[in-house]
């Protein structure tokens, strides 16, 4: 049925076009991107080799759509987006050696995408196309077809940041490799999936997204990395099911906001593991309250990581709050991360301060700690070792 209704869009827009004397003049298009530098100056611990002083990232987007004579919305949406994060961290994913001893290596978790002992990568600059969908909008709501992030990480909320991209919390650069929290709910990253979601309603709206197979290699989350000791595996017939909540109240003033959203599929594992991997469950909470010049927020994700049993879940939450005044917001953040399956435990802090220097150009700077307790290997046991990353970040964002 949906995918009758995006051939039939796509048909009679073409068809409409043709009827025009000039056959663009109804469609609106628009180029946007950004670029952002973190620069990480002395900072001393890493997760795994050294720290980085220069990352970055740059996002280039386009957006074609048309509203046909029935006020049906029709267009897509592509955006291309590189970046170049820590080198061990590509995707999230974390190859957390050993403090000591032998090194060997251990089952992959397939949500946080954590593994101990196993072979680190050595990332560099990556490119790839983040979103390639095209849509249907109308007064029932929005359907996507294509490369896109689910509705459960759409309609995610949370902790404030001053930092946009070097955030405490599912970080997308992170300089010391050493950023375990994520309350970000994406399952299956930018993998081509089928969404459906409900206009906002008394300020509610839901939605659900189907993706056949986590495919893509996205920039901050690649499911099918095959570190580890299991090699590929595969999440398939991931649902995922949500609700974002945004509504201001009258009399204060003050915006409220809301997600929940719960995830389930497959795991697509060699036949030999199939009493160890089963199907991967995930869960999320988050909520924001804006006032006038304040904003706190915190939210919370757990996962069994595919992980038969009850030994291997990751679990996540972080809170934070920013105020803002004289044309700066500064802001703290918290959170603590903890994946049985890889033994790994980490708590982090971030303060900060950002300023918009013109509707184009802002910056942020700050200083971060994460305090991670990795895995000890001594036979016949594994214990934990705790290290400290932690130093001054500066951020640099630049809109197009």
């Amino acid at each position: 049925m949906l995918r009758r209704l995006f051939v039939s869009c796509l048909l009679i827009a073409p068809a409409s076009a043709m009827n025009a004397q000039e056959p663009w003049q109804d469609w609106q298009t628009k180029w946007s991107g950004d670029a952002a530098i973190v620069v990480a100056p002395g900072a001393e611990g890493a997760l795994v080799g050294d720290s980085e002083d220069i990352l970055f990232a740059a996002k280039l987007r386009f957006d074609a759509d048309r509203v046909l004579e029935s006020g049906v919305e029709i267009g897509t949406r592509i955006t291309v987006e590189a970046q170049k994060d820590h080198p061990g961290r590509a995707g999230f994913n974390a190859s957390v050696p050993f403090s000591g001893g032998l090194q060997p290596t251990a089952r992959r978790s397939q949500y946080s995408g954590f593994t101990a002992g196993a072979p680190v990568e050595d990332a560099g600059t990556r490119a790839e196309v983040e979103t390639a969908f095209i849509f249907v909008k109308g007064g029932y709501g929005e359907a996507r077809l294509g490369r896109d992030l689910g509705v459960a990480s759409r309609f995610q909320e949370g902790a404030p940041s001053v930092f946009g991209h070097a955030k405490l919390d599912s970080a997308s650069l992170d300089p010391t490799g050493s950023s375990l929290v994520r309350t970000d709910h994406d399952l299956t990253g930018p993998s081509a999936k089928v969404t459906v979601t409900s206009p906002r309603l008394l300020g509610v709206r839901g939605g659900v997204s189907f993706t056949p197979k986590s495919e893509a290699r996205g920039l901050d989350r690649y499911v099918n990395n095959s570190r580890g000791l299991d090699g590929d595996i595969s999440i398939e017939n991931a649902v995922e099911v949500a609700v974002n909540v945004s509504r201001r109240l009258p009399k204060s003033g003050v915006r409220l906001r809301a997600g929940a959203a719960i995830s389930r599929g497959d795991i697509n594992a060699p036949p030999s593991l199939n009493r160890v991997y089963d199907q991967i469950e995930t869960w999320s909470l988050g909520a924001s309250a804006e006032f006038e010049t304040i904003t706190v927020g915190a939210s919370v994700l757990g996962s069994n990581n595919g992980v038969n049993g009850s030994s291997g879940d990751y679990s996540a939450w972080s809170a934070g709050v920013t105020k803002e005044f004289a044309g700066v917001t500064v802001g703290a953040e918290y959170g603590v991360a903890e994946d049985e399956l890889a033994n790994i435990e980490t708590e982090s802090w971030s303060i900060g301060a950002s300023k918009a220097f013109t509707e184009r150009f802002s910056g942020a700077i700050g200083y971060q700690s994460h305090m991670l307790d990795r895995p000890r290997f001594q036979a016949p046991s594994i214990l934990q070792n705790s290290e400290t990353a932690q130093g001054i970040v500066v951020e640099i964002t630049l809109s197009l």
